[in-house]
């Protein structure tokens, strides 16, 4: 019998739901929502009667997701304990941080709408200069 691709050997289903994927990967399940949010991979979880089923191959990219934070986390520990890196100081703090789905502040948003709104005007000035 060919087995399809996007089983898991081990149970032969083809989806997991959130809690059968936390207890697969130890990554709870608020985090597993977090990431959907945060990771490209993660955002095209299917959804069965509103609730999230995850495939053998997400489950993979989650395993590969975690590791890469546990690799890092452990990064970060050994530089703070070596004191290579310091806490975050105020001025950190205050840098406006842009998520990866391009979600800019109120600042960030009235500026761009601003500067939009002049390159609109000056394609109208030129656009009556050419009529």
């Amino acid at each position: 019998m060919v087995e399809k691709a996007n089983r898991r050997p081990t149970t032969g289903k083809v989806y997991y739901q959130i809690s059968e994927v936390a207890q697969l990967t130890g990554v709870n399940e608020s985090n597993l929502r977090n990431w959907e949010e945060q990771y490209e991979e993660l955002r095209n979880i299917r959804r069965i009667n509103n609730r999230r089923h995850y495939t053998a191959a997400d489950i993979a990219s989650i395993e590969r997701i975690s590791e890469k934070r546990l690799n890092k986390n452990t990064k970060d520990e050994k530089l703070n304990t070596e004191g290579a890196i310091s806490k975050p100081t105020k001025a950190d703090r205050e840098i406006p941080k842009v998520t990866d789905r391009g979600t800019l502040t109120p600042k960030q948003t009235r500026d761009l709408v601003k500067a939009l709104r002049e390159v609109r005007n000056e394609l109208q000035e030129i656009s009556s200069q050419l009529d």
